[in-house]
């Protein structure tokens, strides 16, 4: 629903396609030369009248589909609103009304709703105005680059965010480990960091050294010591 509130908002300022002007060419009716909707989706339908008459005054607004006996919804400033076709007046409704302009919704479009709508303004002392517009139903609604961009920069964004977490549950388990060997020595974590140290010897014997055959054992020299 938000959506359609929001063109709700922007049909107000939304650009004029198509505009037509009567015999008294200072009131006009404007409203979209086209528009397409989607299956299932909701359209936005603006009708707007501009007028310099400032005793202009506004007895009804009516919107009626071509080839359709029944008036698609009527606004009246002062009786209310009414939606004469029955079936769609729980899909059907004005989201808007200003003394000058009103915008029709029809929500959950289907094919069958394509077709030319005219919006008509009943004034007085003017008389009626009116404009019509075409409304196009598609089944699908065409995927756009910009979704592709989106969903990619949102993907990045989860790819960094496990990095993070797991670089961070790295860290964890290594001062774990730590913490564990140092407990293991019965040292405190500060001392463990001073004081563990980790060394290996190797020793080779000392070259030109041979050992008696018939010496004792413990008379055996080493003379080199390598430490790594």
């Amino acid at each position: 629903m938000k959506p359609v509130i929001l063109q709700c908002l922007l049909s107000s300022v939304w650009p004029i396609i198509s505009t037509m002007a009567y015999a008294d060419s200072r009131v006009t009716i404007h409203v979209l030369e086209s528009v397409t909707g989607y299956t299932e989706q909701a359209v936005v339908l603006p009708c707007r009248l501009t007028s310099p008459h400032t005793q202009l005054v506004v007895v009804d607004i009516t919107w009626k589909k071509v080839g359709e006996p029944v008036n698609v919804a009527v606004h009246s400033p002062t009786l209310g609103t009414n939606y004469p076709a029955q079936p769609n007046a729980g899909r059907i409704h004005f989201c808007r009304h200003s003394p000058h302009g009103t915008t029709l919704v029809i929500s959950n479009v289907s094919r069958s709703d394509a077709g030319v709508y005219v919006c008509y303004w009943t004034t007085f002392p003017q008389g009626t105005f009116s404009n019509k517009t075409t409304l196009d139903v598609f089944d699908t609604m065409p995927i756009t680059y910009g979704k592709f961009i989106i969903l990619g920069l949102i993907c990045v964004v989860l790819v960094l965010g496990l990095l993070l977490i797991t670089g961070i549950l790295v860290k964890l388990k290594n001062k774990q480990n730590q913490a564990a060997e140092c407990n293991a020595f019965g040292l405190e974590m500060d001392e463990c960091c001073r004081e563990i140290v980790y060394a290996s010897l190797n020793l080779h014997q000392k070259a030109g050294c041979t050992p008696p055959r018939n010496g004792p054992s413990e008379d055996i020299v080493y003379g080199a010591v390598k430490q790594n």
